[in-house]
């Protein structure tokens, strides 16, 4: 019985810290900020135009992490970030790479590079200002970018 006991312990601690990480990927910070790279890639080339929004609004719906959110709250991320680009995309990179730097969790940084090196290879291309802009963004997130090379071969 003890060794049941002790068991059923153990599994309670995994389960435990199971949850603990979880929560830290599904709070809407960090969707923010997935969001804020989704902007940041897609302006790369200077522009943000609809086919792009929509795959990056889809690419979140399928995402295993990013899926976990509601229709409601990837909207609300996603007009939270659009609004940092009311007046130009640098003006709007800039505000989104600040709110990237901010006390991100190392888990969350290497998964936020992970989605963004993804989202960089939706059109089948990954172009040089889309190496630049992931090259912000992990230097935004404390991740270097030759971490997740492989993640941009298409």
């Amino acid at each position: 019985m003890k060794l049941l006991r002790t068991l059923a312990d153990r599994l309670n601690e995994v389960k435990g810290a199971v949850t603990a990480t979880a929560a830290t990927f599904t709070n809407q910070d960090f969707l923010d900020r997935a969001m804020a790279i989704g902007f940041v890639v897609g302006g790369a080339d200077g522009d943000f135009d609809a086919d792009e929004r929509a795959a990056l609004v889809s690419l979140v719906q399928t995402h295993p992490v990013l899926s976990a959110y509601s229709e409601d709250q990837i909207m609300a991320s996603f007009d939270k970030i659009e609004g940092l680009y009311k007046i130009t995309i640098p003006m709007g990179n800039r505000k989104a790479l600040e709110l990237l730097g901010e006390n991100t969790d190392p888990a969350q940084a290497k998964a936020l590079m992970e989605f963004g090196a993804v989202l960089s290879t939706v059109d089948g291309t990954v172009d040089d200002v889309e190496v630049d802009a992931l090259t912000k963004i992990g230097t935004a997130l404390n991740e270097s970018i030759d971490d997740y090379r492989d993640l941009l071969e298409v």
